[in-house]
């Protein structure tokens, strides 16, 4: 083994062991009475700001209100994320969404840290996990429309409960799909489009895999995560770091 593959490794390790130890402090913490979500977005910072290698290759930005229809000063209707990974432009809009993340309180069952296998067949996770699937997509619908993300690509999302996560890619969607929300409905849109939108809602939950913060599975999932996402962030962080050092 290399020495610099030595000194990796172990340091790694540490992160990761660092990282489960938040969880199992924060976890206490979710299960009180009325917890509130953000009890667990430090941990998921934490997580992400892991990964940001090299560094400021994205920003965090907690909670970006992304508007329903951005030319509408009227329109008040908007999606928030509870994070948002991004990269800055040079070119309007200046604010470049690279994934989303929606996250929700640890449920009772996962106090102990169950393995995330045997959480990814349980069906209070599976029907938790399809409701936030179509809020995360109204938030992605969202960011198409507000243009802080082309309308022609898959668009990343994180989907956390507590601790454990999923990945999703929602997109491209059609002119018909962007015009309703799932999750919240809205009388303006077509009926036969909004019909189809409670079916999606009412429809059969899929399992999905589940990755527990603090191993290496989740380690190395999201790294893979963040370097699917580089290939269309890459130009801004080049343009941006050309532009710090003028």
């Amino acid at each position: 083994m290399s020495s610099s593959l030595s000194t990796e490794l172990p340091c790694a390790i540490l992160d990761l062991l660092i990282l489960y130890l938040i969880c199992l402090v924060r976890v206490t913490s979710t299960l009180v009475p009325n917890p509130r979500e953000d009890i667990t977005y430090a941990t998921i910072s934490e997580f992400l700001r892991l990964h940001d290698e090299p560094l400021r290759q994205f920003i965090q930005m907690p909670q970006p209100k992304l508007r329903w229809n951005h030319t509408s000063t009227r329109d008040r209707r908007e999606e928030i994320p509870d994070f948002g990974l991004i990269n800055m432009s040079l070119l309007a809009p200046h604010i470049r969404l690279r994934a989303g993340i929606e996250a929700k309180r640890l449920l009772p069952i996962m106090k102990n840290l169950p393995t995330p296998l045997s959480q990814e067949g349980n069906m209070e996770v599976i029907n938790l996990l399809h409701a936030m699937y179509y809020q995360g997509e109204d938030q992605a619908k969202a960011a198409v429309r507000s243009e802080y993300v082309s309308d022609n690509v898959p668009i990343p999302w994180l989907l956390f409960i507590g601790p454990y996560w999923t990945p999703v890619l929602y997109g491209p969607f059609t002119p018909q799909e962007l015009s309703v929300r799932v999750h919240k409905h809205h009388p303006s849109a077509d009926f036969q489009d909004s019909v189809n939108a409670m079916n999606k809602l009412l429809g059969k939950p899929q399992v999905r895999p589940l990755f527990l913060l603090g191993t290496i599975a989740a380690r190395n999932r999201l790294e893979q995560f963040i370097q699917e996402t580089d290939v269309l962030a890459q130009p801004l962080v080049e343009a941006a770091g050309e532009y710090t050092e003028l």
